[in-house]
């Protein structure tokens, strides 16, 4: 009699996705998505994107808010804000200055902008968008091993999404939100180790922007045990506590 196993009807393979059914219907699917996305993000992208002028808009209000700090001035004070955006460059016209754009995030990340003044603006923004990229993919990773996807070519059809439009709209602008993205997937990360409070200190990221995450967060600790809701909500207060964050977080919906 054969020794091969035999594969009973009904069974289901513990890897969501085999390397042997690379041409199954399943990956002709992903892949005819992840090329439609593709498609549709570089049109846009060669369509639009040349044609506007708010290349690195939001980067710049970061680092003209840390600009202010390092002079020893408030970025929330509107009047001295503004007199250091004159003095800030577009990113994608050097011989313009930027239109005013107020500061909308907490003294701590204008602290740490700070430290990004120390070297020219162009640079500054290459170096922030390689962070930001960085960071996206991080979650992407972190959240696909969580869910089963260890295989190169599962995880690399995941990994596509970093190159559709909405991030390259992220990049464009310059914002923070994969520091927010990298933060809960490296909480739902904690929590699957069964460490609340740790997940609840990571996520107290969110009061860099807490109109986008705060919800979720809320959402998390409903589908939560008491025990660990409770752990991490202490994680997430004494954490916000200790960074000097409460009471001094500015929110703007």
């Amino acid at each position: 009699m054969s020794s091969r196993p035999v594969c009973q009807e009904g069974a289901v393979s513990s890897r969501p996705f085999s390397t042997t059914a690379t041409w199954s219907p399943v990956y002709v699917g992903m892949t005819l998505l992840a090329a439609a996305l593709l498609v549709c993000t570089v049109a846009l992208d060669l369509a639009a994107l040349p044609h506007e002028t708010g290349l690195g808009s939001d980067f710049s209000a970061f680092y003209a808010a840390g600009l202010t700090v390092r002079q020893g001035r408030d970025p929330y004070n509107w009047v001295q804000l503004g007199q250091t955006e004159r003095h800030v460059r577009t990113i994608v016209d050097p011989h313009l200055t930027m239109i005013f754009n107020s500061y909308a995030n907490p003294p701590l990340f204008a602290k740490v902008m700070a430290v990004c003044t120390i070297v020219p603006q162009p640079v500054a923004y290459v170096c922030w968008l390689a962070a930001m990229a960085a960071m996206l993919v991080g979650s992407l990773v972190v959240v696909g091993r969580l869910y089963g996807l260890k295989e190169p070519l599962s995880m690399g059809f995941l990994l596509l999404f970093a190159l559709t439009l909405i991030p390259i709209i992220c990049y464009y602008f310059g914002q923070q939100t994969p520091i927010l993205l990298l933060a809960l997937a490296g909480s739902l990360a904690l929590l699957r180790r069964s460490h609340p409070g740790w997940a609840g200190v990571v996520v107290s990221l969110v009061w860099i922007k807490p109109h986008l995450l705060f919800p979720v967060i809320v959402v998390l600790i409903g589908l939560l045990g008491w025990s660990d809701a409770r752990r991490f909500i202490a994680g997430l207060v004494g954490s916000s506590v200790a960074l000097g964050l409460l009471g001094q977080v500015q929110i703007f919906l």
